[in-house]
């Protein structure tokens, strides 16, 4: 991606907008920053945010699947990835 989402300012974003238990949804996920950012604020305020990313390129879900994963076990949380074609 030219232009990803940067992932700080989604945190303060998601800081802003949303409350420990909520779930976030992003329609155009591209690389996985939304979820990224979840995923740390959740580690640093020991929230249980869910996130729901969407994106239709089987070449971005790659790497939107390598990014949580590294997220994931840098936060030391758990998620349920599901890839599905609609």
């Amino acid at each position: 991606f030219v232009f990803p989402k940067p992932l700080k300012t989604i945190e303060q974003i998601l800081k802003i907008s949303t409350r420990p238990n909520s779930i976030v949804l992003d329609c155009f996920a591209g690389t996985g920053t939304v979820g990224h950012a979840v995923l740390n604020l959740n580690e640093e305020d020991s929230g249980q945010r869910q996130f729901i990313l969407v994106e239709q390129s089987p070449e971005h879900l790659e790497i939107i699947e390598k990014r949580l994963a590294f997220a994931k076990a840098r936060a030391n949380q758990d998620y349920q990835l599901l890839l599905d074609d609609i």
